[in-house]
């Protein structure tokens, strides 16, 4: 029985990052429906906001079955990307966009490594699902850029696209070795039962806070 807790600490770590990835995209949804102007686009937005919102009850049951505590915040990375689209608060729809599409460029691919994981078959396909959703919310920001005359090589496209393929490599180096500190958080909890859960916790974001200032200082 111990094994087959040990096993699934590793399961839930990973259901848990992508939990907390639909959490991450649904702050910046909301960013960038408060500062959308054309009703087509914010209607389309809401819809794919809802997909997120069913990503995490869908992950957050599995997560529950296996009896493992819900991550239910942001990763720690969701600051910076929250920050993405603040910074073009006030901007035209192309520019709040062209952020938007950075942050869900991250999404996209995140959940399609995930689809090929060798998941329990219930989780895979609500993982297989979830990614679908993904690329058809990729593929409608890219569709809406092009109908605000965004084209490939005008110069804050290509700034966008240099950006996002940044922005993806720096936020998946955090959030693997968050996802490291969840494993490790979470065999703990399974190993000393629940009540101690808060100073796992708080050790969670100590290690968590450490792995960004590592990774901060090896780029200077």
């Amino acid at each position: 029985m111990s094994l087959m807790h040990t096993d699934n600490a590793g399961l839930v770590a990973q259901l848990n990052d992508l939990l907390q990835l639909d959490y991450d995209a649904i702050a910046a949804y909301r960013v960038t429906l408060a500062e959308l102007d054309a009703p087509a686009l914010r209607a389309e937005l809401q819809r794919n906001l809802d997909d997120h919102e069913r990503h995490i009850t869908e992950l957050g049951e599995h997560i529950d079955q296996l009896g493992g505590m819900k991550m239910s915040m942001p990763h720690i990375t969701g600051a910076f990307k929250l920050a993405v689209q603040a910074a073009v608060a006030m901007g035209s729809d192309r520019s709040v966009l062209l952020a938007f599409k950075a942050n869900e460029l991250q999404s996209r691919d995140k959940y399609a490594r995930a689809a090929e994981h060798d998941f329990p078959q219930h989780i895979a396909m609500t993982v297989r699902r979830a990614a679908a959703d993904e690329r058809r919310h990729y593929d409608w920001a890219v569709r809406a850029l092009v109908g605000l005359g965004a084209e490939r090589g005008d110069a804050d496209v290509t700034a966008a696209r240099t950006f996002s393929r940044l922005h993806g490599r720096v936020a998946d180096t955090i959030e693997s070795a968050e996802r490291g500190a969840m494993y490790a958080a979470e065999r703990v909890r399974r190993s000393v039962g629940s009540e101690p859960w808060r100073y796992v916790g708080a050790g969670l974001a100590l290690v968590g806070a450490g792995a960004v200032m590592k990774y901060v200082l090896s780029r200077r």
